[in-house]
């Protein structure tokens, strides 16, 4: 079980921070684009769905940590 808890630590890890750079490189991007009445759309959609992607990993981190606690 002390695997499992590693397991989902790392992986709960990799996708808080991922969906945190993916958007900063989104939002940098869409600032240097012309076209910038699509823009203020698409970013609301991505500030959503980066904070919902983020609270995801911090519950598997969370997780992870109480199945460690628990079972070592």
């Amino acid at each position: 079980m002390k695997i499992i808890g590693i397991i989902l630590l790392v992986v709960g890890v990799i996708i808080f921070y991922g969906a945190k750079l993916m958007y900063r490189r989104n939002k940098k991007k869409l600032d240097y684009n012309p076209n910038r009445n699509d823009n203020e759309e698409f970013l609301a959609l991505l500030n959503n769905g980066t904070i919902v992607t983020r609270i995801i990993g911090a519950l598997l981190v969370v997780v992870g940590v109480i199945i460690i606690v628990l079972f070592s």
